[in-house]
């Protein structure tokens, strides 16, 4: 619990899954529980086509990441 359709996705690298989603209105600025949002996800998991199609949908890159205190860009 606590992560979004979209994190589940980025999580299991499911790089399809990930660009449906985005493509129906997905928020690609939710947070889960360990506040992280879907691009500091597809970041660690280099997932550079993600990272890319997460700012085309207006994803922010400058929220620290709350686990490893840090700014995905």
């Amino acid at each position: 619990p606590g992560n979004s359709l979209l994190h589940r996705a980025i999580m299991q690298e499911d790089k399809k899954t990930a660009a449906f989603l985005l493509n129906n209105r997905a928020n690609p600025n939710t947070f889960n529980l360990q506040q992280q949002t879907p691009v500091h996800l597809a970041i660690q998991n280099d997932m550079l086509s993600t990272v890319r199609r997460l700012l085309a949908a207006g994803a922010t890159i400058n929220w620290p990441d709350n686990k490893v205190m840090r700014c995905a860009g």
